[in-house]
């Protein structure tokens, strides 16, 4: 619980539940858009409004620290992408477009990546390395998944995963 002075309504959704429901209703995506596409803007606004009125005291400090939220954010956006493997070719092109607005270079990229536990080479084929093909394993049986080997597999996977998210 977060203490704050004013009222909070907080409205939250399953992202996979609000990634189907968009695309599946284009007014309301495109309304979604809309209404984040204004808030950035007023926000820009307020920042640009603050340096003409000399109400930010270093400027220079002030525009590293916005570039280091940025790149932040950025890197943040790129963790939650690689946590679905299978829509990284799919969002690679929305992410690129990101990088131009926001002026994310190659190296703040590659060093997001990293931490990640990715290459630049895995990111732009668009699967891990050591990855699997889901498709290849649909067969198995409950039998042989639960066999030992299988078991080592999950638990490999797991530690992998758990690694790669902290």
């Amino acid at each position: 619980t977060i203490p704050t002075k004013n009222k909070v309504r907080l409205l939250s959704w399953d992202r996979t539940e609000l990634i189907h429901l968009l695309e599946s209703d284009k007014s309301l995506r495109n309304s979604l858009k809309a209404a984040l596409s204004w808030d950035i803007v007023r926000k820009l606004k307020l920042q640009r409004h603050m340096l003409t009125q000399n109400r930010v005291q270093n400027p220079a400090a002030w525009t590293r620290k916005r570039e280091d939220q940025g790149i932040s954010r950025y890197a943040s956006i790129l963790q939650n992408m690689l946590r679905h493997p299978d829509e990284v070719k799919n969002m690679s092109e929305v992410l690129t477009k990101y990088r131009i607005i926001h002026h994310i270079e190659d190296g703040d990229h590659e060093r997001a990546l990293a931490k990640c536990g990715w290459t630049e080479e895995e990111f732009r084929k668009g699967a891990k390395e050591g990855s699997y093909d889901e498709e290849e394993y649909e067969d198995i049986t409950e039998e042989e998944f639960l066999n030992n080997r299988w078991r080592k597999v999950k638990r490999f996977s797991s530690k992998l995963v758990r690694s790669v998210t902290n």
